[in-house]
């Protein structure tokens, strides 16, 4: 968080997702306070410094990547600070939302903060590509923990039809109408009746 601090916004979005909780975000914060403690003590000014006023008062560099840069050198127009802070409050806010729904899984979690750091990065006057990273590397996180994603393995049907919902964790199986569950019969697997008997 010392060297990132675009973090800090992910470890807000995850303390207001109830499988995460707020102690763990306060748990999360002190372990990066007492990694950065030895700075801390020996140069409080220059920490200080050097990740929080010294990114607030550097000029806007031209060769940074993100969407006020482009308005800023293509358009010769500054962003107004209410334009870039709305902004980024309305990404805090909309992730806020999906982190406090009942049944926000970890992708989606994940797909929330990803979404705030980007938006974070497009209104900052001094992006470069590895706060992008971070970014990417969510998503992918997210990808990779989606139920169902990557090779549907699914099992085979009497009929050989590939049923690739039918081992899903956490995925109930259609409705079935009661003519229908009788004429394929109770004995068979849910997948095999709904690939048709």
């Amino acid at each position: 968080m010392r060297d990132q601090q675009h973090a800090l916004i992910v470890l807000f979005v995850l303390a207001l997702w109830p499988r995460f909780g707020l102690r763990r975000g306060i748990a999360t914060g002190a372990g990066a306070l007492a990694l950065m403690a030895p700075w801390l003590i020996d140069a409080p000014r220059d920490l200080i410094r050097d990740t929080v006023t010294y990114l607030i008062d550097v000029p806007p560099l031209p060769y940074g990547n993100s969407s006020y840069l482009w308005f800023l050198v293509h358009r010769h127009v500054t962003l107004p600070t209410w334009v870039t802070t709305g902004a980024l409050l309305l990404a805090l806010a909309s992730a806020a939302w999906v982190a406090r729904q009942r049944h926000t899984g970890l992708p989606r979690i994940l797909y929330a903060a990803a979404a705030v750091l980007l938006v974070a990065n497009l209104v900052n006057k001094q992006a470069f590509f590895n706060q992008y990273w971070l970014v990417a590397a969510l998503v992918v996180i997210a990808l990779a923990a989606t139920p169902g994603a990557g090779t549907r393995t699914g099992h085979r049907t009497r009929l050989g039809v590939s049923c690739p919902w039918g081992r899903v964790a956490g995925r109930r199986p259609p409705p079935r109408s009661a003519r229908a569950r009788s004429a394929c019969g109770a004995g068979r697997s849910w997948c095999a009746r709904a690939a048709g008997c």
